[in-house]
């Protein structure tokens, strides 16, 4: 408890110090002389997480080592093996018994493990994958647990330290502090099934079923029933869709299932009708008998009468039917008689029906081809529009026109050919059918309606023929895959907007029979770069070259200046001429609606 501070030749270090050299004259007796201490001690926690408490401890006489070590610091992902007098365990461990002769710094020594924890699946059907996890030095978790195990008829209720969900709940999160065995709990569950009859007339029996552990499926109950309907089994959602479930369907949990109806198409007392002269016409049922997915087959006869007719909207917006027979007997489909039919994707049209009305099939968005029979004339305004599906289409040769929009909108259609029999190409009859890309108009066309082509951006070329004498206003808007075009020396008029928006059309060829261009004809064709205008046209509307931002040069045949609309060459290029001939130069320059362009005007 104290350290040696010499000899003196008094008590408690009095008189003079004695040493080896101190000269001896007699007889003496000298004196130990002691000194108290304070030591320090200090802890170095050596990257702890948690440090020791205290960090230091003082050591002062007459004690020789510490009272207590500290508490003990902690490291995530190591454990703490003692204090030692150099790092990393290194000089000799130092404990509550250990002397202190003097100020000191003892350092924590870190040990590195490898636990394993073992997944008991507890009779599992299957058993948990990986059944062992390692967890080492310096993760204190496993981080992931192994794909979870099953047992038929239970639950997986997680991992617990002791069997049956007993100790404490094990996660990935749960640190690890040695080797343990962790158990699967099972849960017991009871399911109800319930079985909805989507409108039956007779409900099944019973309306649901429970299922309890350990059972996994169950009896399905009677079939239900419904007027003027077949029941084609139950499926986990409505219409037939989602998957069927069946008396081996597993179930993992409360569910709803429900009744699928076919409507059953032959059965002629499922169609509404009028009879006529003794001709039967097919109407649409008061009811909505066609809602969910069926084949429909029109009878050839009703109650002994002939079926001769759909009637207008006769199946509109019935969007179950999948596909549609029609009889020999049927010589007319009405108007709209299948608009909206979104689910029909296939009909068989019998070479006895003559006509098909307007809008016909109007948004039948899943049809993707058809056959017209020999036997129609003529196919009416919109019948086809925005049949976006419909890649394919055959037209008889018995077809004499094509009515307004016929086809508007069809986007899947890719190329169609017009039979030599059509004489007229109705109003805007192929509009916006983005997908096509080449149609041959025969020699028995004589009129190209409005819009005929418009939007029809993927067309790059078009062969007019010479029996075509007005091109319509619009007819070829915003083809911009267009890149050139003959128009025939038939053609008289070039329609307002005919094509303005052919940004891809580099050239073009006006014959010497068109005696007028129409308002903005050729209005932002920004690709044009030169335009000869015959001697026969007398008038070019306004705008009608507005915006040919690459127009250079116009070259007019005409001596009499024609009649020129406003703007008619504005926004052209900045060094475009307009060349007449010589002796008319003072003439266009002085003409109304010319004078604005005089300084570009040179003779030629």
């Amino acid at each position: 408890g104290y350290t040696f501070g010499g000899w003196f030749t008094a008590v408690n270090g009095g008189g003079t110090a004695f040493t080896a050299t101190t000269p001896v004259t007699g007889n003496i007796t000298v004196y130990a002389k002691w000194n108290s201490y304070s030591y320090t001690v200090t802890f170095n926690g050596m990257d702890a997480t948690t440090l020791p408490s205290p960090g230091t401890k003082t050591v002062s006489s007459p004690a020789t080592t510490i009272d207590s070590l500290p508490t003990p610091p902690a490291r995530t992902g190591y454990t703490f093996a003692g204090w030692f007098t150099a790092p990393q365990g290194g000089g000799i461990a130092f404990t509550a018994t250990t002397p202190v002769t003097g100020n000191i710094t003892v350092y924590a020594k870190w040990n590195t493990y490898t636990y394993t924890v073992t997944y008991n699946s507890q009779s599992a059907t299957t058993a948990a994958s990986p059944a062992t996890r390692a967890v080492a030095s310096p993760a204190t978790t496993v981080g992931t647990l192994p794909t979870p195990p099953t047992r038929t008829g239970y639950t997986f209720g997680g991992w617990f330290t002791a069997v049956n969900g007993g100790g404490t709940a094990f996660t990935a999160t749960t640190p690890v502090t040695g080797n343990i065995t962790v158990y699967a709990k099972w849960n017991s569950y009871s399911y109800t099934v319930t079985f909805n009859g989507m409108g039956a007339t007779t409900n099944p029996s019973p309306l649901s079923r429970t299922v309890s552990s350990p059972a996994t499926t169950t009896t399905l109950p009677t079939n239900p029933q419904k007027i003027g309907y077949t029941f084609a089994g139950w499926f986990t959602d409505v219409n037939g869709t989602g998957s069927e479930f069946t008396s081996s369907t597993v179930i993992t949990g409360n569910r709803t299932v429900y009744a699928f109806w076919k409507v059953a198409g032959t059965d002629p007392s499922y169609f509404n009708y009028t009879v006529t002269d003794g001709k039967a016409t097919i109407g649409k049922s008061p009811t909505n008998v066609y809602e969910y997915p069926f084949d429909l087959v029109i009878p050839a006869t009703i109650e002994g009468y002939p079926v001769t007719a759909l009637a207008n909207s006769a199946f509109r917006d019935c969007v179950g039917i999948v596909s549609v027979t029609i009889p020999l007997s049927v010589t007319s489909i009405g108007t709209e008689a299948f608009r909206g039919c979104t689910g029909l994707t296939s009909i068989n049209i019998p070479p006895s029906v003559t006509s098909i009305g307007e809008r016909a099939f109007w948004g039948c968005t899943g049809l993707t081809a058809i056959t017209i029979p020999p036997s129609v004339t003529s196919i009416g305004n919109v019948a086809f529009y925005g049949c976006t599906g419909l890649t394919s289409i055959t037209i008889p040769p018995s077809v004499t026109s094509i009515g307004n929009g016929a086809f508007s909108g069809c986007t899947g259609l890719t190329s169609i050919t017009i039979p030599p029999s059509v004489t007229s190409i109705g109003g805007s009859a192929f509009y916006g059918c983005t997908g096509l890309t080449s149609i041959t108009i025969p020699p028995s066309v004589t009129s190209i309606g409005s819009s005929a082509f418009a939007g029809c951006t993927g067309l790059t070329s078009i062969t007019i023929p010479s029996s075509v004498t007005s091109i319509g206003g619009s007819a070829f808007y915003g083809c911009t895959g267009l890149t050139s075009i003959t128009i025939p020396s038939s053609v008289t008029s070039i329609g307002d907007y005919a094509f303005q928006g052919c940004t891809g059309l580099t050239s073009i060829t006006i014959p010497p029979s068109v005696t007028s261009i129409g308002s903005s004809a050729f209005a932002g064709c920004t690709g044009l770069t030169s335009i000869t205008i015959p001697p026969s046209v007398t008038s070019i509307g306004d705008f009608a070259f507005q915006g040919c931002s690459q127009l250079d040069a116009v070259y007019l045949e005409r001596t009499t200046p024609p009649s020129l609309g406003a703007f008619a060459f504005a926004n052209n290029k900045i060094t475009r001429n307009i060349y007449v001939p010589s002796a008319s130069v003072n003439a266009y320059k002085a003409a109304a609606g010319w004078s604005a362009y005089a300084s570009r005007i040179f003779g030629y």
